[in-house]
C-alpha cells in the first residue's frame, strides 16, 4: 500500500529542515500521521547511513505502519515507546528478566494501608484508591522525583476531584511506601517509571547516539519524561518531530516544550481536517466544545469542518442491550461489504462480548489488539477499544453501548472522584472514536444519551432500535 499524498498546508510541514525540533499540531483527520511518514521515508533514503526511528505508543497503530511502509528503507524503523526503553536499558545492563512489575494497583492498596496505619484520623486517606493509582501514575510520568516539587507544581486536569497541596503531603508518602514495595518485590521499574529510568541512565551514557531523526506520532499519549528521554536518545546533530492531537495538553500540567526536552522548537498547527465527511467533522467540533473537554488555549485550533458533504451520524435509541446488539448486528451485516468497518468500545470486556455473538452469528472480523498479526488490507470490519483505534481510520465506525448509565457507570465516577471527572477522563477519547470514520457513525443506547455527546440533535439522525 502507497503512501497518500500530501496537500495543502501539509506540503509545507513536508520540506521543513530536517535539522530543526519541530512540533506539528492538528485536529483529527489532518494528516498527522502522513506527514509523519512521508517525512520519515524521506529521512531514511536522504541518511542511509543513519538509522530514522518511528515511534508511537499504540502497538495496533505499529501494525498498520508496517503495512504502509512494507517496502521502506531498511534504516527506517518503527517501535513503541516502553520496547524502545526496555532495548536500551538492556544494551546498558539495566534490564534484569522480569525486572517491570506489570501492575502495580496491589502494592499501592499495600502502601495506603502502611500509610493509613499512620494516620489513622487523617480523612484524605480515605479517598478511593483509583484516585490515589492515578496520582502516582501522575507524578511518574510527570519526573517528580521530590516532595517539595510534587507539593509546588501546578496541577491541573482534576475537577472536582482535586487533591489540596495540604494534602499532598499524604499522596506522596503513599508513593514512596509503594515505590520501597516494589523494590523490595525485586522489580526495578514499572510501566510508569521506565522513561526516568532512560532519561537518567542517558545522562551517564556518553557513547554515540544511535538515532539521528525520531518522529513520534500520536504524542498525545506520551508522557513529558517519556520525550525528555527521547532528547537524550537522538544524536547532537539529529532532531525529533513531535506530531500530536489539538488536544495536546501534557499530563494535567502546563509544561513547556523546552522543560519536555525539546529546545529551539518550531510549532505549526494545521486546521483542515482532510478524513472527516461533513457530518462526521461537525459531530467531532461539537464534542471539542464540550465544557468538559479541556485543552490548553496556547495548543487549541479552530478546526475547520470539512468541504466533502457527508450524512449526518445516525443515533438509534433502543430498549434493552438485547434490541441494542441485535441492531448492531443488523447494521454491520447490511453494511457496504467493500467498506471498511470498526465497531468501538469502552472495554476489552465489551470487545470480547461482541465478538462472541458476532462469530456465533457466522460475521468475520478481527479484533484489534497489540499482539494482532500482520495488517491485512482485506480485513474489512475490525472490533476495538477506543484505545486501539489510536491513529486508524475506518469508512463507517459504530459506537454501541452509548448510554448515559454506562459512559459513564457510577463504579466509574467513584474512581475519578465525580461524574465530571470522569467526563473529562472519557470525552476526548469518544473524540478520537468518532473521528475515526471517513463517511459515518453510527451510535446506539438505552434509554439516555450520554452526556459525552452533545444534546444538539441537528447533528443527528434520530431514529429507534425497533423501527
Amino acid at each position: 500500500m502507497g503512501l497518500p499524498k500530501p496537500e495543502g498546508k501539509q506540503v509545507d510541514v513536508l520540506y521543513l529542515s530536517d535539522e530543526d525540533n519541530i512540533v506539528v499540531l492538528g485536529t483529527a483527520g489532518s494528516g498527522k500521521t502522513t506527514i509523519a511518514l512521508v517525512r520519515a521515508v524521506n529521512m531514511a533514503k536522504n541518511y542511509p547511513d543513519d538509522i530514522v526511528l518511528i515511534l508511537t505508543y499504540n502497538r495496533t497503530l505499529i501494525k498498520y505502519m508496517e503495512f504502509i511502509l512494507e517496502d521502506s528503507p531498511k534504516n527506517l524503523l518503527i517501535q513503541n515507546y516502553h520496547k524502545l526503553a526496555r532495548g536500551y536499558l538492556n544494551s546498558r545492563g539495566k534490564m534484569e528478566t522480569n525486572a517491570i512489575l506489570q501492575s502495580k494497583n496491589k502494592l499501592i492498596a499495600e502502601a495506603l494501608d502502611k500509610v493509613k496505619n499512620k494516620y489513622p484520623d487523617e480523612n484524605t486517606l480515605e479517598r478511593h484508591m483509583d484516585i490515589f493509582i492515578d496520582e502516582i501514575e501522575w507524578i511518574q510520568k510527570m519526573g517528580i522525583m521530590d516532595q517539595e516539587t510534587y507539593i509546588k507544581i501546578e496541577r491541573t486536569g482534576r475537577r472536582d476531584a482535586r487533591i489540596l497541596r495540604k494534602n499532598r503531603i499524604y499522596f506522596y508518602e503513599v508513593y514512596q511506601q509503594y515505590v520501597d514495595l516494589r523494590n523490595k518485590r525485586g522489580y526495578l521499574y514499572d510501566w510508569d517509571s521506565i522513561a526516568t529510568a532512560v532519561f537518567e541512565e542517558a545522562q551517564r551514557d556518553d557513547t554515540e547516539k544511535r538515532y539521528k531523526y525520531i518522529l513520534v506520532d500520536e504524542g498525545q499519549d506520551f508522557s513529558p519524561m517519556m520525550l525528555k528521554s527521547l532528547s537524550m536518545l537522538v544524536s547532537k546533530d539529529g532532531s525529533i518531530n513531535f506530531f500530536g492531537d489539538e488536544n495536546q495538553q501534557i499530563y494535567g500540567s502546563r509544561i513547556s516544550w523546552r522543560s519536555a526536552g525539546l529546545n529551539n522548537v518550531k510549532i505549526w498547527k494545521l486546521e483542515k481536517n482532510y478524513r472527516n465527511k461533513s457530518g462526521v467533522g461537525k459531530l467531532a467540533k461539537a464534542i471539542s466544545e464540550l465544557p468538559f473537554f479541556e485543552i490548553d488555549e496556547n495548543d487549541k485550533i479552530d478546526s475547520i469542518v470539512p468541504d466533502v458533504v457527508g450524512p449526518n451520524p445516525l443515533v438509534i435509541k433502543c430498549r434493552d442491550k438485547k434490541e441494542e446488539i441485535e441492531s448492531l448486528m443488523g447494521l454491520v451485516d447490511n453494511s457496504d461489504v467493500s467498506r471498511t468497518k470498526a465497531v468501538l468500545v469502552k472495554t476489552r470486556e465489551d470487545v470480547n462480548l461482541i465478538s462472541s455473538i458476532f462469530a456465533e452469528k457466522g460475521i468475520e472480523h478481527t479484533i484489534l489488539k497489540k499482539d494482532m498479526g500482520k495488517w491485512k488490507n482485506t480485513d474489512n470490519l475490525h472490533i476495538g477499544t477506543y484505545h486501539s483505534a489510536k491513529g486508524l481510520e475506518f469508512d463507517l465506525v459504530f459506537l454501541p453501548f452509548m448510554s448515559d448509565r454506562y459512559m459513564p457507570t457510577e463504579e466509574e465516577i467513584a474512581k475519578y472522584g465525580s461524574k465530571q471527572d470522569a467526563l473529562v477522563k472519557f470525552v476526548k477519547l469518544i473524540y478520537v472514536s468518532v473521528t475515526r470514520a471517513k463517511s459515518g457513525v453510527i451510535i446506539t443506547y438505552v434509554d439516555k444519551l450520554t452526556e459525552l455527546l452533545p444534546e444538539d440533535t441537528s447533528l443527528y439522525d434520530l431514529r429507534n432500535g425497533y423501527e
